[in-house]
C-alpha cells in the first residue's frame, strides 16, 4: 500500500526514480472491523495518521479514513 504520508515523503526525495517497493507501507496501520468508529478515530489521533485498514482475521476487508468518520458525525 502506498499512504498518503509515503507519498508525501517520497516526493519530498524524489519519488519518480525510486521503485513502489522502496516507498509502499509493507505493514499498513489495520484495526479490527468489530471495533467502535470511536476507537478508530482515538487510534489515527494517536498515530496522527488518517486512514486504518480494517481486517477480519487478520485479512483486510475494507479502509476507514478520518473523512469517512466525519461524514459520519463521528467527529
Amino acid at each position: 500500500v502506498i499512504s498518503d504520508g509515503d507519498l508525501r515523503r517520497s516526493l519530498e526525495s524524489g519519488f519518480t526514480d525510486r521503485p513502489t517497493s522502496e516507498v509502499m507501507s509493507h505493514s499498513p496501520r489495520t484495526i479490527a472491523d468489530d471495533a467502535l468508529a470511536e476507537h478508530a478515530l482515538a487510534r489515527m489521533n494517536a498515530e496522527r495518521i488518517t486512514s486504518l485498514f480494517i481486517v477480519d482475521d487478520g485479512r483486510p476487508t475494507g479502509i476507514v479514513t478520518v473523512h469517512d468518520l466525519l461524514l459520519a458525525g463521528v467527529i
